[in-house]
């Protein structure tokens, strides 16, 4: 793009526009406006960081100005929403639409002195803002009743506050509750109702859980939260049995072997807990925890072949999982292990040597040894320069070592560059203050 076109563009000459389309003519005072937010792209290519919509409540005011009384517009945002919250590229001539749905109150109309707006926004970088502001047609007439025909749309408004995020929880139930009442068997709705209930009350998902899988009874995943719900629920016996159920419909699943075993050790079944988490690393998604969780079982009753089992996990799992087995190991009261496992690991692992280095100063700052953890800092910090948060993280845990060192002016220091990096770092803001 040439220098006059981006100049055009930053004061919105050929860039992206907004519109917003309304579904339907006219929008009752207590429902929903729906619609979309239409982005469409201008003469080059630019860059969007995000969508915004908010519905607007206008009440027009008698106010007293230079002693004359005059009609004025008070405009209080009702709700807004993030329509999206990520960046791209958005193409020359494109189009692309985000889909909305704003309750509106119950107050006002034709007739009234309040009114009501939409108003949506595009993060358009390098240039003015592109917006789009419309009346929203309102009538006092009370919503109709749904009938069976409404179930898509009641549908299609679920799915559209559940990507907008926000509180619209109890809206969202009662529109699913309207569907089911229209069509019992509809599987889509039954299953939301069930996630959303048990967002508030696990037993009051329960059976709601049963009624989706009475009408999709091969649903795996549907049965795995039945089981977690009864879980949470303490009823341990009646998730066991929601595992093996679902079990028989996905025998290689680890997930459900790992969770089966969690159960089985609450139940007090160590040896089938330890087999099912054997399971779990034969199954479809092997994973290292799985095999620590399995350790710190054995360890009850065996914990030199735990500390065993743990030291060889540690010499071929991933980074990240290095610290979950030094710190199994500590509560197995074997606590000699940290620097000839981290050392090893550095060897293994080189392309994660600044995260072991760091791992090796939390640990060292945790056992008092605050000489050797600023060493372990410096090494990591070597390696850190590509991540300024890791960098940020590093530099305070450095201070923190000094400040025990009794070097203040170095801590000092330290959280000061933690804080250039990251204006926002909690610890280094705190323990600054306090120096």
């Amino acid at each position: 793009m040439g220098f006059f076109d981006k100049m055009k563009q930053a004061v919105g000459i050929g860039g992206a526009k907004v519109d917003i389309e309304l579904d339907g003519a006219q929008v009752p005072l207590g429902g929903f406006a729906r619609g979309r937010v239409v982005l469409r792209g201008g003469k080059s290519e630019q860059k969007c960081a995000g969508i915004e919509a908010r519905l607007e409540r206008v009440t027009r005011v008698r106010v007293e100005v230079e002693g004359k009384m005059q009609d004025k517009d008070d405009v209080e945002n009702i709700t807004s929403e993030k329509l999206a919250e990520y960046s791209w590229t958005v193409s020359p001539e494109s189009e692309q639409h985000f889909d909305f749905a704003f309750r509106v109150p119950r107050e006002g109309g034709p007739g009234t002195r309040i009114t009501y707006r939409l108003y949506a926004t595009a993060d358009i970088a390098g240039a003015i803002d592109p917006s789009k502001t419309i009346e929203l047609p309102v009538t006092d007439a009370a919503p109709m009743a749904a009938g069976a025909g409404d179930v898509p749309q009641l549908l299609q408004t679920v799915a559209t506050l559940r990507r907008q995020g926000g509180d619209h929880a109890a809206e969202i139930e009662a529109m699913l509750r309207q569907v089911i009442a229209l069509d019992p068997r509809n599987a889509q709705a039954l299953r939301q109702l069930a996630e959303v209930v048990g967002w508030r009350n696990d037993a009051e998902a329960q059976p709601m859980w049963k009624a989706y899988l009475e009408v999709v009874p091969a649903d795996v995943e549907g049965w795995e939260e039945l089981a977690r719900n009864a879980e949470r629920l303490g009823a341990h016996v009646q998730a066991l049995q929601t595992y093996d159920h679902a079990l028989t419909l996905a025998p290689q699943s680890s997930s459900l072997h790992s969770q089966r075993a969690r159960v089985l050790e609450a139940l007090g079944r160590p040896g089938d807990a330890i087999a099912a988490y054997d399971a779990a690393n034969r199954g479809d998604s092997p994973d290292d925890d799985y095999a620590i969780s399995r350790a710190k079982i054995v360890g009850k009753q065996n914990p030199q072949q735990a500390e065993a089992e743990l030291v060889a996990i540690a010499d071929v799992c991933a980074y990240y999982r290095l610290d979950e087995v030094l710190v199994a190991l500590d509560e197995l009261g074997a606590r000699g292990h940290d620097d000839g496992l981290i050392a090893r690991a550095l060897v293994r692992l080189p392309e994660n040597e600044a995260a072991l280095h760091e791992l090796h100063a939390k640990r060292l700052f945790k056992r008092g040894d605050y000489a050797r953890s600023l060493q372990a800092v410096d090494r990591a910090l070597v390696r850190a320069s590509d991540s300024t948060w890791q960098e940020a993280n590093l530099m305070a845990l450095k201070g923190q070592s000094l400040e025990h060192l009794d070097r203040r002016a170095d801590a000092k220091a330290a959280y000061k560059r933690a804080l250039e990096l990251d204006k926002d770092h909690w610890d280094a803001k705190q323990r600054l203050k306090a120096l």
